[in-house]
């Protein structure tokens, strides 16, 4: 609650909040946790972004026309705006533990963009979703911010970098700069199916200036990283269609633990890659249910594994 007047003022506005609260809803307000801050000489913490009033270092006077004096007077401008702020020294921290950023061994003050490998099993598509679900969950959370430009290092630079040295990795390009030049800037690809094809990119904005306008209705703080959490079980394929049924609805990739001991594989590197992908089957969400829940009565998971890529 932000109030305009004196201490004395906001303190008897939150006794009469505490009664309310008490009386009508048999609530006690955390006393220690619900402060009082002055905005013009302390920060306050709220939804995980910082709020106060900066001091002007001078006073701005412009020149306003008068209509009733009929002349240009001195007026001086408002500097009592609140500056809302994204924690993003803490934004680091959360993407140094999730390991999309690396401190430089030479210099522990250099952070650099890191691949995720554990995402190198997906497909091209859902690495780029996975990806915007972070980009989308910090920009449109943190859309008021005035410090809003800090996002082009966090967004146009590390998570983009990242994501280019995990395609790289699965690619085997060797280097962000040999993703870079195959996929393009935003790492995009184009998948055909049914003769319509579709184009997935990063979504990185051109530009980073502030825009103060509140694109959620989230009422806490949102965690955009905790998709990487997610099980790469349940992803979705975007260009698969089911082993079992041949659906093309909501397709998504089973792993197979155990393989049949007489299938056919290739030898040298070609033998690992194959055993790493044979592991994966597209099912769809229907086919998928049956299967965990032991209803499923058809061919052996590892029988629909080789019908699925004979041929």
């Amino acid at each position: 609650m932000g109030i305009i007047g004196t201490l004395e003022f906001a303190q008897e506005i939150k006794n009469l909040i505490a009664d309310y609260l008490r009386v009508h809803l048999k609530l006690t307000m955390e006393l220690e946790k619900t402060k009082i801050t002055h905005l013009g000489t302390a920060q306050a913490k709220f939804l995980g972004m910082s709020l106060w009033i900066p001091r002007a270092k001078s006073v701005k006077i412009v020149k306003k026309y008068n209509s009733k004096a009929g002349r240009f007077i001195k007026s001086r401008i408002n500097q009592t705006r609140v500056y809302f702020a994204a924690p993003i020294a803490e934004i680091l921290k959360k993407l140094e533990k999730q390991g999309i950023i690396k401190r430089y061994s030479k210099n522990r003050n250099r952070l650099i963009p890191s691949a995720i490998p554990k995402l190198i099993f997906l497909d091209h598509p859902a690495i780029i979703n996975r990806y915007n679900a972070i980009i989308n969950g910090y920009l449109n959370y943190f859309s008021p911010v005035d410090n809003y430009f800090r996002f082009h290092q966090i967004v146009g630079y590390i998570l983009r970098h990242s994501c280019a040295k995990t395609l790289a990795r699965k690619f085997n390009l060797k280097t962000r700069a040999g993703a870079f030049k195959k996929f393009g800037k935003n790492l995009e690809v184009t998948i055909t199916k049914k003769n319509q094809s579709r184009k997935y990119s990063l979504n990185i904005p051109e530009s980073f200036k502030k825009i103060r306008v509140f694109k959620t209705k989230t009422v806490s703080v949102p965690d955009p990283l905790a998709v990487l959490n997610y099980k790469l079980e349940s992803q979705m394929s975007l260009e698969e269609v089911c082993s079992v049924c041949g659906s093309d609805v909501k397709v998504e990739m089973h792993h197979v633990r155990h393989l049949r001991k007489d299938s056919v594989v290739t030898p040298g590197f070609t033998c690992l890659m194959s055993a790493l992908n044979r592991k994966q089957l597209p099912v769809c969400r229907a086919c998928h249910i049956q299967i965990h829940k032991g209803t499923y009565d058809g061919l052996s998971l590892n029988e629909l594994w080789i019908k699925a890529h004979s041929g």
